[in-house]
């Protein structure tokens, strides 16, 4: 049997007498006889009652075909031989669990289009530390949600709070995974170089609505920022002008895209992520007023995924420090954690 203990605290590990024959990312190993080479398993749980002298290491085991340590080994860290010692480590692949595959799989993840930007960015650096891959599936949150409907394959989904209601009351998500990663409003936007008209106020919104001659936003039937625009054109009492004058596309960076290659007077309205990721246009603003309506997206796990464990590691990594900086630079709230 063949033994590798990570130290939770250190990369270089504090246990250098395990071995001498080679470490892996701080690992050291110790090694029986005629250790053959086996699948990998892995587990980060130290049972004090089996392991004393081990306790605050991530223990990793390689099954093998021995079973017996060498008591000179044992010595090197401080362990008295026994054979109750030598049993518990023989039995311990058998009595720790749950045990996980230590291998490099391809995470699927269905995401708003309104997380595109920050995700895109980021990606590169998850699957650089983990060794994984992820594959990425953006589309606004009902077409998202009707995917996972349909039984399409995923690990896990970054959508609003109210399509995981909605996929919970199906069973389709697992509810202790959810993370919130953060909340972003609805924006104003025109091509970039053209003159800004004021929104700063409801009644201007409303003449800036009026004087377009297109107006750009995200399919309403799926997406959260489209349907939400349109409550807030009937609010301003416009609603009928502005369904006459919109051009819709997909998503809101796709409608952004879309108003881009415009050559009339036009404006553009979904969430400020969403406008930021398109160099081609600018913002001119958030909502004014009450008007405005912070969305949250929220990344949860599949209830059938495959990889949950690396799954909560790609959560556990879009909520750390600096990815939650890159968030707030794409116009997002971030909670405090």
């Amino acid at each position: 049997m063949q033994i590798r203990a990570y130290s939770k605290t250190s990369k270089t590990g504090s246990i250098r007498g395990f071995a001498e024959q080679g470490s892996e990312s701080g690992g050291h190993d110790v090694t029986g006889v005629g250790c053959a080479v086996g699948k990998v398993s892995e587990f980060t749980h130290t049972s004090p009652l089996l392991f004393p002298a081990l306790q605050g290491f991530d223990i990793r085991i390689r099954r093998c075909s021995v079973y017996r340590i060498p008591q000179s080994v044992l010595s090197k860290v401080g362990f008295q031989p026994s054979w109750r010692l030598i049993l518990s480590l023989a039995l311990a692949p058998l009595l720790l669990a749950p045990i996980q595959e230590v291998s490099a799989v391809e995470l699927n993840v269905l995401a708003a289009g309104a997380v595109e930007a920050v995700v895109r960015d980021v990606v590169g650096s998850f699957e650089k530390e983990s060794s994984h891959t992820v594959k990425l599936t953006y589309a606004p949150v009902g077409a998202l949600r009707d995917k996972i409907y349909a039984g399409e394959s995923a690990d896990l989904t970054i959508v609003t709070p109210v399509i995981i209601e909605q996929l919970l009351a199906r069973g389709l998500v697992r509810s202790g995974t959810r993370t919130d990663l953060g909340r972003v409003g609805g924006g104003i936007a025109v091509r970039k170089g053209v003159p800004r008209p004021a929104i700063g106020t409801p009644e201007e919104l409303k003449r800036a609505l009026l004087a377009a001659r297109e107006i750009y936003y995200a399919d309403p039937k799926i997406a959260t920022a489209g349907a939400y625009f349109l409550q807030v054109a009937d609010r301003l009492g416009i609603g009928e002008e502005v369904r006459k004058k919109g051009r819709t596309a997909r998503g809101g960076k796709d409608s952004m895209e879309l108003m881009a290659r415009s050559t009339i007077e036009a404006i553009g309205l979904t969430q400020i992520s969403e406008i930021l990721a398109v160099p081609e246009v600018e913002l001119v603003g958030p909502y004014p007023g009450d008007l405005q309506l912070m969305t949250t997206y929220t990344g949860i796990l599949l209830e059938r995924t495959p990889h949950p464990a690396v799954a909560e590691a790609f959560l556990r990594f879009l909520i750390s420090s600096p990815v939650q900086a890159r968030f707030r630079q794409q116009g997002y709230e971030v909670p405090v954690r």
